[in-house]
């Protein structure tokens, strides 16, 4: 199957081809200006089509017959590979590039960073780059997955596992051990968002051990052995993983971490019947003052709209809570939080 994540004019260009239609006629075939395909041509890869043409482009590709697929794909990899054997500035612009689509995904600003990600994967394919490029394209997969994972795209052509596999593939060949581990890691995440939680459980357990892995990232398992725990109602079982992960957080100095056990064991101490104890872990984590970014705020609104249903008391306050939360979820475009708002209020129902 051929897909484009993001439609520049290297790929309009690379299509018209394949279609085997003049500027015009191709304007003409998807409904647009004739200078806005001049434009495509001339600017290539610094270019991007607005939304509705994407959606055009999209259908056009998908009724393509198969010849026109092949055509596509070796014109776009041909325009591709001078670009690909990227120069070092390239491959610093590239790095940078990175780094911003890392500060836009812990702002949610989803748009900006998957414009920022989709840019380098279609200028730079796998096979047409050097083991640098094959190293900063393992990353940038690894971050469109987390974003594909923040967004609730968790399955299917284009999701999180899918493109997690990926970014697997690339640091399996290139026996780059850590970050195979990291996003291994990653992939046991989305099994568990999906619901497999005594495997995902059990995965977590190896990992909590595994010295490819560093420090914190082998006491963020056990955190998450402690999550899947929890989301079984073994919550007995899992409040001791969650405080142990809540102590290597707190040596390792990294207090997002922390305060992000601390919501958990909120929750656990909810599953015991301890509300006073949950609410109590719950301010820890809301005071910490870390946990400022709009997911994270959505979750600890989630975490106190569901301490709140708990206490017939505090039943509509915890309903008023949840509103907000999925009004910030919908804003932010945090599909999977909207789900478990709405599964946490069908549970209250």
């Amino acid at each position: 199957m051929v897909t484009v994540h993001r439609w520049t004019g290297q790929e309009t260009r690379a299509l018209r081809d394949a279609l085997r239609l003049s500027g015009r006629d191709f304007a003409a075939f998807l409904g647009v200006a004739h200078r806005s395909v001049a434009e495509w041509d001339r600017r290539g890869a610094d270019i991007t089509p607005v939304q509705e043409i994407q959606q055009v482009l999209d259908t056009a590709l998908e009724r393509a017959d198969s010849a026109a697929k092949r055509r596509f794909l070796t014109s776009l990899r041909s325009s591709t590979a001078s670009e690909a054997a990227a120069a070092p500035g390239d491959l610093d612009s590239w790095e940078d590039d990175i780094d911003r689509a890392m500060i836009c995904l812990g702002r949610q600003q989803f748009r900006t960073a998957r414009g920022l990600l989709d840019r380098w994967l279609s200028r730079h394919p796998e096979e047409h780059v050097t083991d640098v490029g094959r190293r900063l394209r393992g990353r940038t997969l690894v971050l469109l997955g987390d974003l594909l994972r923040d967004q609730g795209q968790l399955t299917g052509p284009g999701g999180a596992r899918e493109t997690y596999r990926a970014a697997a593939t690339l640091f399996s060949g290139l026996g780059m051990s850590r970050r195979l581990a990291q996003v291994e890691l990653l992939l046991t995440v989305v099994s568990e968002m999906l619901g497999n939680l005594t495997v995902a459980a059990r995965h977590y357990r190896v990992f909590a051990e595994d010295e490819r892995l560093d420090a914190r990232d082998r006491a963020r398992a056990r955190l998450w052995i402690g999550t899947a725990l929890s989301k079984a109602g073994l919550h007995h079982q899992a409040e001791p993983f969650i405080a142990d992960a809540a102590e290597a957080f707190l040596d390792l100095d990294e207090p997002e971490d922390w305060a992000t056990a601390q919501q958990k064991l909120a929750l656990t101490r909810r599953g015991v019947g301890d509300q006073d104890r949950a609410l109590w872990h719950l301010g820890l984590a809301e005071q910490s003052g870390v946990l400022e970014t709009p997911l994270q705020r959505v979750r600890l609104s989630t975490a106190r709209g569901h301490l709140l249903l708990s206490d017939r008391a505090t039943h509509e306050e915890g309903l008023v809570t949840l509103d907000s939360a999925t009004s910030a979820a919908e804003k932010f475009g945090l599909a999977h939080q909207r789900r478990s708002i709405a599964a946490i209020r069908a549970t209250a129902s």
